[in-house]
């Protein structure tokens, strides 16, 4: 029995360790394997980890904790409270990584811990769910704090001296503790990145700069600063209102005009058939999600070209006499640290500064927007950001139009579709967002006409990328670069009094989002900086080649014998993909089919993707 009893014992002390250090490894192996964090990142989170343990372990080994119970179960109670916050973290960062490409922090947490019903709702969760979710945690952290309570406590008393070596050691690892979630991940380097620091100080996470860990090029950064010094703003000649709406996730195939056959979207057919207007009809996103879309938008750069020192459209404008507002759906100070690239600003306002509102509720921005000052006269860039063709996007049940819908935020954790899923009804939950946007993009029209910024103007509407619905077993974004995750629209409307064209296409076969600063500019009549990356498409066409990646797939689009070929590698190393774009925008692959002329022109894109991405492509494939 003795032996048996000492066996006992033994299991239970060594259980201790492994379960706090043990169940929250698993989390960093998952986020190691999804390469949200490098394994130098890693070792140091487990090191925390152990530090966090020797610590619990020490307070337990002195004299009045070992012999007290009620002390002992106060600190098994904090500890399981500290396992459980090390669990939370690790799962909502698997999830968030999967989601939206960031790992988690706490300034998202709190956002959306104090929104935790009304996200509920927009997944189209029952609120009861939270209740039933009671146990699941429950009973895993009783069963902790039993583990907690009779392991980890030495087998021996401490002396004085001991106790003031376990003490002093306490304090050494209590100080490490704070040091490294205080300094590890403020370099950008990759392998410095470890969980708990980036969640408790988020600014020292991967910002929108840095979307798939490129650090700036010396050479792009002189470049931008050259091209500030360069540029002379036009005189004082007055100039149109330049507005921007981008729509996340909007689908160029779901509008109208652009022959989808549910009449889903009346007020921007409206909008994109008068007079005045240009319409894209092979637009392309530089990557399959929202901070490398933005980027491109706002400073005309593909993502590994951009640098904190960039020459911005906004910077532009404010050179030229122009006031800048922001009004955007979503969080946008949290997020990928968007905020700091809509600089200098007049007025800012996104969904986390809007009382009482619902996150990614476009409702919301419209009103304020609507409560926002009337035109002064003095030239107006007001930039737009929509959420409610996205799967997080707050819905609104007057515009419930299709059923059953589903969710795709339900379904996939980044991962493809399970096959017993009908991706019917994530259609249809994606169409009914398409429903809403259409009522509030009239609302906002509206609201911009009685306010007087239409009087003379350029209104762009477009998307920061498209969205998966399906399509090769995948749906929402920041994954893979299929054609619909790659094709958002863009409509271009030219408001004046002057007499307009009627609605055309742009003469460009091929067109891009580092294309729309400068077009905007140029219909404007203002100066374009040297060094942005797009051209004005309202001026003549010419042969181009544009460029994309997302994770490790990167390509470009080129034109050859007036079709548009589509050039894919996954990897630097990995196997060329060709496909051709019918003028309907089928698709045709032309694997395994590469001879002759096309063969070798294959090659000549293949160099082109390496010249252009290649040398500072360091990303992870982040599909798995």
């Amino acid at each position: 029995m003795g032996d048996r009893a000492a066996k006992d014992s033994v299991v239970l002390r060594f259980s201790e360790p492994a379960l706090f250090i043990g169940a929250p490894a698993v989390g960093v192996v998952a986020l190691l394997g999804m390469g949200g964090v490098e394994l130098e990142g890693a070792l140091r989170h487990l090191a925390l980890l152990g530090l966090l343990w020797f610590a619990f372990w020490s307070l337990k080994s002195v004299d009045w904790a070992a012999a007290s119970r009620s002390v002992r179960g106060g600190l098994a109670s904090i500890q399981v409270v500290v396992w459980l916050a090390l669990i939370a973290l690790h799962v909502g960062s698997v999830i968030a990584l999967g989601a939206w490409g960031q790992l988690l922090t706490w300034p998202i947490v709190e956002v959306y811990l104090k929104q935790a019903l009304e996200s509920l709702d927009v997944l189209g969760l029952p609120r009861w769910g939270v209740v039933a979710l009671a146990p699941l945690i429950f009973l895993p952290a009783l069963a902790a704090w039993h583990v907690f309570l009779r392991g980890g406590v030495p087998s021996w008393r401490p002396s004085r001296v001991s106790r003031a070596l376990l003490n002093a050691a306490f304090a050494v690892a209590a100080v490490s503790a704070i040091h490294r979630v205080s300094v590890s991940g403020d370099s950008f380097e990759s392998d410095e990145r470890e969980p708990l620091s980036l969640m408790l100080a988020p600014s020292t996470q991967l910002s929108a700069f840095y979307t798939w860990r490129i650090p700036p090029s010396p050479v792009k950064e002189r470049e931008a600063k050259t091209s500030r010094l360069a540029y002379v703003p036009a005189g004082p000649a007055t100039a149109p209102n330049l507005i921007l709406i981008v729509v996340d996730a909007l689908r160029h195939d779901r509008l109208g005009v652009n022959g989808y056959p549910r009449q889903m979207t009346p007020n921007i057919d409206l909008f994109a058939s008068a007079n005045g207007t240009w319409i894209a009809s092979r637009f392309r996103s530089v990557c399959a999600e929202s901070s490398c879309g933005l980027l491109a938008l706002g400073r005309s750069k593909y993502p590994w070209e951009v640098t904190p020192s960039d020459f911005s459209l906004y910077e532009v404008l404010k050179r030229n006499g122009y006031r800048n507002y922001f009004f955007l759906s979503g969080d946008h100070t949290n997020f990928y640290g968007l905020r700091q690239t809509y600089s200098p600003v007049d007025i800012y306002v996104d969904s986390t500064e809007i009382p009482e509102s619902v996150l990614n509720d476009d409702r919301a921005i419209v009103d304020a927007f609507v409560a926002a000052p009337d035109f002064s006269g003095t030239p107006t860039f007001i930039q737009f950001h929509l959420m409610s063709t996205h799967g997080l996007g707050k819905r609104h049940p007057e515009h419930i139009r299709y059923s059953p819908q589903l969710s795709p935020y339900l379904v996939h954790l980044g991962r493809r579709l399970p096959v017993d899923v009908d991706v019917s009804q994530v259609v249809n939950h994606y169409d009914n967002g398409v429903v809403q946007l259409d009522a509030e993009f009239g609302r906002l029209m509206g609201a911009l006409e009685k306010k007087g910024y239409l009087k003379d103007a350029v209104v762009v509407l477009t998307g920061d990328h498209g969205e998966l619905l399906g399509e090769a077993g995948y749906v929402t974004h920041a994954r893979s670069t299929e054609e619909a995750v790659l094709s958002p629209p863009l409509i271009v409307r030219r408001f004046t009094d002057q007499s307009m064209p009627s609605a055309k296409p742009f003469p460009h076969l091929l067109s891009s989002q580092v294309d729309v600063a400068p077009t905007m500019l140029s219909i404007a009549g203002l100066p374009i900086p040297s060094g942005w990356s797009g051209i004005p498409l309202n001026e003549g066409g010419q042969s181009r080649t544009i460029f994309f990646a997302q994770g490790s797939e990167q390509g470009l689009y080129a034109v050859d014998d007036d079709l548009v070929h589509k050039v894919t590698i996954r990897g630097l190393n990995g196997p060329l993909k060709v496909e051709i774009i019918d003028p309907n925008g089928s698709v045709s692959s032309m694997q395994g089919f590469l001879s002759g002329e096309l063969k070798s022109q294959a090659a000549e894109w293949e160099a082109a993707i390496k010249t252009e991405i290649g040398p500072g492509w360091v990303a992870t494939d982040e599909v798995h």
